[in-house]
Parts: C-alpha cells; sequence; structure tokens
C-alpha cells in the first residue's frame, strides 16, 4: 500500500524557474543567506542590486556571479545603521533614475548584538540592533515603495527570527526589534 501524500509545492518544476526582467534589491546580500538569495535570483535571470556594508565581501560575489555567467548584479555598498530620513532620499534618487521600479524588496540584514540581560545591555549596542533591524526595513520599505509600486507586482519580504515570539533570556534587542518586524510585516499587509 502507497500511503505518500504529494503536496501541491512538491509538483512545482523550479528548475524552470525564472526571474528574468525582475529586479530585486537585497539587503545583507553578502552574507550567507543574503548571497544565496542574490546567486538563486541571478543565476534565474534576475537583476539583483546587493545592498551591504561589506563591500569587499560585494565584490567578491559579484566577480563570482559574473564568472559564473549569472545576471550581472548591481553593487550599492551602504551602513544600515547610517541609514535615516535625511540620507535616504539619496538612495531612493539614485534606483529611480537607474530602474524606475523594484520587483522585490527582501529585508535581509540583521545585527545579532550582545547577548545579554535587558537591564545591563548596552546602549549603544541597543539602538544598532534596532536600528538594522527594524528602523531601517521601516525607512527603505516606506521610501521604496513608490518603485514597488512602479512594477507589475511588486512586493516586499521579510526575515524575521523565532525570537520575535519565543524571547528566551538574553535575547532582549534582538527579540525585541523582530517583534516589531512582524507587527510591521502586518501593518505593510493591510
Amino acid at each position: 500500500m502507497n500511503n505518500i501524500i504529494r503536496l501541491p509545492w512538491q509538483e512545482f518544476d523550479t528548475d524552470s524557474l525564472r526571474f528574468d526582467d525582475q529586479i530585486f534589491l537585497i539587503t545583507g546580500a553578502a552574507g550567507g543567506i543574503g548571497s544565496a538569495l542574490t546567486r538563486e535570483l541571478s543565476t534565474r535571470g534576475g537583476t539583483v542590486i546587493m545592498l551591504d556594508k561589506k563591500q569587499r565581501h560585494l565584490e567578491k560575489l559579484y566577480d563570482e556571479l559574473c564568472s559564473e555567467n549569472a545576471t550581472e548584479p548591481v553593487i550599492l555598498p551602504a551602513d544600515l545603521t547610517q541609514l535615516n530620513a535625511e540620507n535616504i532620499g539619496a538612495l531612493v534618487d539614485g534606483l529611480e533614475q537607474d530602474f524606475g521600479r523594484l520587483d522585490a524588496l527582501i529585508h535581509n540584514a540583521a545585527e545579532l548584538g550582545t547577548l545579554a540581560p535587558l537591564n545591563q545591555y548596552d546602549l549603544q549596542q541597543w539602538s544598532t540592533v534596532m536600528q538594522v533591524n527594524l528602523h531601517a526595513p521601516y525607512l527603505l520599505t516606506r521610501a521604496l515603495l513608490p518603485l514597488l509600486q512602479n512594477a507589475k507586482n511588486g512586493r516586499i519580504l521579510f526575515t524575521t527570527a523565532d525570537s520575535a515570539t519565543q524571547a528566551n533570556a538574553f535575547w532582549g534587542a534582538y527579540a525585541i526589534a523582530y517583534a516589531g518586524v512582524q507587527a510591521q510585516m502586518s501593518l505593510w499587509h493591510e
């Protein structure tokens, strides 16, 4: 007797999935998940704008992708700890001028910070974790909405963490930031 249940996505042919003529902006593009996403989208025809503070890592990934005959990515070195309402306009203006639209904004950058009790958490580290994980995604989403709306099916993806809903001791700033990201996802969806 065959008790195997086939789920709908198991029938989906991912090998033929293409992203030709689609433009993606990925934050944290030089890290593990970010570079894997960049590689996958680029090898399937997507144009990826790689945003990360680690320019040397972005350049290495760029060289690797170009040697693999992937779609040429775009390097956008930016430190999300420095992103604010005053300087985000220049970033958006550059993207609008160069691309005119975004098919997807993928919030992947993350700052873990230190693991410490809340009453002992370093306040500067707290600010950095909140800036990268919570404030920067809000600022980018708000500023880039017009470019996402210029796309046929613009979409926003957030990476998040289990600690957002299952906070554990010492994960204070990180857990609180991602609880805020999850609330933000729901509010943007509305």
